[in-house]
């Protein structure tokens, strides 16, 4: 699979922002969409339920931790792994 390089390192920004978001007390709402929307458009669909689990406990209220983003980094990464980025 093909994948392109600005999609990659726009994915990794985003995460970052979050990740940042989160370190800093920010709300993280909007920034949770949005991976999600872009994990849907490129077909991560296990991603994307992942996400939608976060998203929900977002909305509850509830804090999401740190160590929480960087396991779905990771998840993301491997997935990535698969991909011939372009």
């Amino acid at each position: 699979m093909v994948i392109n390089s600005k999609i990659f390192q726009s994915l990794d920004l985003l995460l970052a922002d979050i990740e940042n978001a989160v370190s800093a007390g920010q709300k993280i709402d909007q920034l949770i969409h949005t991976l999600k929307g872009c994990l849907g458009q490129i077909g991560q669909t296990e991603l994307v339920c992942y996400v939608i689990d976060i998203e929900n406990r977002v909305k509850m209220g509830k804090i999401i931790a740190l160590e929480e983003l960087t396991d779905l980094r990771q998840k993301i990464r491997m997935i990535f792994k698969n991909y011939t980025i372009t």
